[in-house]
């Protein structure tokens, strides 16, 4: 489903008769005239056969178009039938899902022994699943960029590249104890903040470029905040043992030595990821704008957070930095990239929005 404002009139382009209108396969557009009914224009665009799932995504297509006379009609027909009701239904059984999924593998650490064992696999399986299967299903009719969205792509792709460090590092898995609180805790504020729309939402499927610099970008946001979960459990450690009181969460973390070990080997990865961010958003920029860098908020944090990253790898190959200094550049780092991305979209969505 397509809105686009030509003058007076409004050209749709649409699918009448497909199972799902919001579809790649588009008939000839016709013109509506926005003083048409509500009814009329309901049923031209949504028909009768979807299911009230199906109906749901097109009201967030159409929240999120340029045509307030359409947009209007159809959130008062939806409201007078019961369709508004289905779909804040829908979004909460999705992010119930996800939030159960995280649910058991946020209290490993009450785990007596805590150990890489196929316990600790299902919890991280299940996991990611739960996030994993909400962006698929919120996915599939259209493509989102809202605040919520942002956090449940955050959480998968960070779940997923710790499964992966886990099963090749013979320490990571041992960030559980504070990696997986926190993704509940971003999986709670994702699912409050679900009913914010985007404020530059994508009508249409993004081109593979977008979704490159989308991919590029979540995963360096995930690595990222891997390293600043290493770089917290490198100063807890450090003060316990300056203490001389160790607690049970902090037997349960990795050594010192190997918390600095996976910020490094994060960092230098993430480094990496970000320049690709950069290349690919300035290569957008500049195909829809002609300028290479737009100098946004987004654009100045994601430069910033790319100094900070790469003056602590220079400073550390240089003099050795690590320990509780290197951990403070590591986390000031995370703080630049998270305002950058979710923190923007928290301003435009919830605040401004």
């Amino acid at each position: 489903l397509m809105l686009r404002s030509v003058s007076r009139a409004h050209i749709l382009n649409h699918s009448i008769g497909n199972p799902d209108p919001i579809s790649h396969v588009y008939r000839p557009p016709i013109l509506v005239d926005p003083a048409d009914d509500r009814e009329k224009l309901f049923q031209t665009l949504v028909g009768q056969g979807p299911s009230a799932n199906q109906r749901y995504r097109r009201k967030k297509v159409i929240d999120a178009c340029i045509w307030p006379p359409a947009a209007a009609s159809f959130g008062a027909y939806l409201e007078d039938n019961g369709i508004t009701a289905a779909m804040a239904e829908t979004s909460t059984v999705l992010n119930l899902m996800a939030l159960s999924a995280l649910l058991p593998a946020a209290f490993i650490g009450a785990r007596k022994a805590p150990v890489r064992d196929a316990v600790f696999w299902l919890l991280l399986a299940v996991a990611f699943v739960g996030p994993f299967m909400w962006i698929i299903t919120e996915f599939a009719a259209a493509w989102r960029t809202d605040l919520s969205a942002a956090l449940w792509l955050s959480i998968a792709a960070t779940m997923a590249i710790f499964g992966f460090t886990a099963a090749f590092d013979r320490d990571a898995w041992q960030l559980a104890p504070i990696l997986w609180p926190l993704m509940l805790g971003l999986g709670i504020l994702a699912a409050i903040w679900s009913g914010h729309a985007a404020s530059k939402p994508i009508a249409d499927q993004p081109s593979g470029w977008i979704v490159l610099h989308i991919a590029v970008s979540v995963a360096t946001y995930a690595l990222v905040t891997l390293a600043a979960v290493a770089a917290s459990a490198g100063i807890l450690q450090e003060r316990a043992m300056k203490a001389k009181k160790p607690t049970s969460l902090t037997r349960a973390l990795p050594p010192i030595t190997a918390c600095d070990d996976m910020v490094i080997r994060l960092l230098a990865i993430a480094e990496t990821v970000l320049v690709l961010g950069l290349i690919t958003g300035m290569t957008l920029n500049y195909a829809q704008s002609g300028q290479l860098i737009e100098f946004d908020h987004k654009s100045i944090l994601a430069f910033a957070a790319f100094a900070l990253i790469g003056a602590l790898l220079i400073a550390h190959r240089v003099s050795g930095l690590r320990g509780r200094k290197a951990a403070r550049w590591v986390l000031a780092a995370y703080l630049v990239l998270t305002l950058g991305y979710p923190g923007v979209k928290f301003v435009t969505d919830v605040i401004i929005g």
